[in-house]
């Protein structure tokens, strides 16, 4: 019973510690210089933050198959709907998530959505903590997908 405990705790303990490190603020600071084509997608940012709004309340849902409309026709032929829930689906832990930046290479073929998402572990309730990842958004066939390798 004891060495029970003491096993929960080790791992409630690391897990908090791998969310408090991910939780750490990005450690680029901006630059007074302009981000590569950013000025010029602001329609192109406009549609990629709103088709990743709505990625990320499927996901929150955890409706696997609309999450799955969003990714690439390229990937949906070697990938099915499947194989798509089994990497990418599961216990929703977003409760909430914001848009840090978009950034696009010239022309816009491919563009990094930077969020914070913030995260509530099922494994120890009451904690939400804010991890921070990048996003990439392809352009294929004139509409923008959410890049899964």
């Amino acid at each position: 019973m004891m060495m029970q405990r003491t096993t929960t705790s080790a791992l409630a303990l690391a897990l908090v510690a791998v969310l408090a490190g991910c939780a750490a603020a990005p450690s680029a600071a901006p630059s007074a210089a302009p981000a590569p084509a950013q000025a010029t997608a602001t329609g192109h940012e406009a549609q990629i933050r709103a088709r990743s709004a709505a990625f990320w309340e499927a996901r929150q849902r955890n409706d696997v198959a609309a999450s799955y409309q969003f990714t690439s026709p390229s990937y949906r032929k070697v990938n099915d709907q499947e194989r798509f829930r089994v990497h990418y689906a599961g216990v929703p832990m977003v409760v909430g998530r914001e848009v840090v930046s978009i950034i696009c290479d010239e022309p816009p073929q491919r563009c990094v959505l930077k969020q914070g998402l913030k995260v509530a572990p099922p494994m120890i309730p009451g904690l939400v903590t804010t991890v921070y990842s990048d996003e990439t958004w392809i352009l294929e066939d004139g509409q923008w997908w959410v890049f899964r390798p």
